[in-house]
């Protein structure tokens, strides 16, 4: 590769970056590696010390796949715990920590869904505070539809703050907390 060609791309890859830092928003970021959950970085962002990062799960091969059956996790994280805070929907107040609705995940077909309750306490795994929303989705008839769980992981440390959330049928708590398990 000739000097010349190599400036030429420096001064492109320049350029790029320049373009996707506008208005202060950075989308060249590294997140977490978390392949071994099965999922592939989507979507990255950068804001006044604030890192969002969305994964996925793979995409199903079923003609019959909907929304529920892709896995969807979003990490925030960064230096203040205030901003990572307030970024996933989290209020501190006197009785402790507390979610109204989760701002870092939505659940699939929200429209459909008929009730959502915020659980009152707090939930602890290992050094995470664990905060969960139910959403039960309508049924035809009198039946009770179908329920999953929106929760948002938070973690401090001297480092920073990190907060993890997913929606996800009960069934699948435990690979949620394998998610948690899973980021050092």
């Amino acid at each position: 590769m000739t000097m010349s060609s190599r400036l030429i791309i420096f001064a492109l890859l320049a350029i790029v970056t320049c373009i996707s830092q506008a208005d202060g928003v950075s989308t060249t970021c590294s997140g977490l590696a978390l392949d071994a959950e099965g999922l592939q970085q989507t979507e990255c962002s950068t804001k006044d010390g604030l890192t969002v990062v969305r994964y996925h799960g793979p995409a199903p091969s079923s003609v019959y796949a909907t929304e529920f059956d892709r896995r969807a996790v979003t990490v925030a994280s960064g230096v203040n715990a205030r901003i990572v805070r307030e970024a996933a929907g989290i209020t501190s107040g006197a009785r402790g920590m507390s979610i109204g609705r989760s701002r870092l995940v939505k659940p699939p077909v929200e429209a459909q869904i008929v009730h959502r309750t915020t659980a009152k306490k707090t939930q602890k795994h290992l050094h995470w505070t664990i905060l969960v929303e139910e959403m039960q989705y309508g049924a035809q008839g009198d039946a009770p539809g179908f329920v999953i769980d929106c929760a948002t992981a938070l973690r401090s440390n001297r480092y920073g703050t990190i907060a993890v959330a997913e929606c996800f049928p009960l069934e699948e708590r435990q690979r949620f907390l394998r998610t948690l398990r899973a980021i050092k």
